[in-house]
This record gives structure tokens, C-alpha cells and sequence, in this order.
């Protein structure tokens, strides 16, 4: 029987604890709340200046880059998962998706 152990409350937590779950075994790591608080709290600084509009295009990207370096810092911190896709190739992956690598 194989078990696959997961840290569901990984958002909030230092990154010494994941990196320590991760070490020990622990296969997957929520951190959605972490992302979505970052992404809010750039919206809702953006939102607070003088002219800033409502307008999608003009507010979101700033908020996904903000949001996406949380998972790069998270990555390079705490999951050990940088430079490790290979890992998980299956040898009937696509031509066409090998590519992309």
C-alpha cells in the first residue's frame, strides 16, 4: 500500500517548517492562501491610488507577478523542486511535450 501524505495547512507556515515536511516525506503543500493573499493585497494596493481604474488589464498583472514570486520563493525555499520536472517524465511522454523542456 502506498500512501501519499500531504500538508494541507502549508499557507502561513515558515518556510523552515515545509522545507522540513518535505525533507521527511510530506508530497504535497498547500499554499493557496498564501498566493491569494498576495495577489489581494497588491490589488488592494493598486486600488487605493488616485486614478487607478477598475480595469482588469491595468490591475492584474502586477497582482500575478506579486502572487507568482510567492510560489518561486516557495519553490526555492522550502520545496526542493526546482530543476526536477525530469523526475516525474513518464518514457511515453510525447514527443511534442518533451519539447517544452
Amino acid at each position: 500500500m502506498i500512501f501519499l501524505w500531504c500538508f494541507t495547512g502549508g499557507s502561513g507556515n515558515p518556510d523552515s517548517e515545509i522545507a522540513e515536511a518535505v525533507r521527511i516525506g510530506i508530497q504535497k503543500v498547500n499554499i493557496s492562501s498564501d498566493y491569494k493573499s498576495a495577489f489581494f493585497t497588491k490589488a488592494r494596493e493598486i486600488l487605493s491610488q488616485e486614478n487607478s481604474g477598475w480595469d482588469p488589464n491595468n490591475i492584474f498583472p502586477e497582482c500575478i507577478d506579486v502572487a507568482k514570486g510567492v510560489v518561486k520563493q516557495k519553490d526555492g525555499n522550502s520545496f526542493d523542486s526546482v530543476g526536477k520536472a525530469a523526475l516525474y517524465r513518464d518514457e511515453n511522454t510525447s514527443q511534442w511535450r518533451r519539447d517544452f523542456e
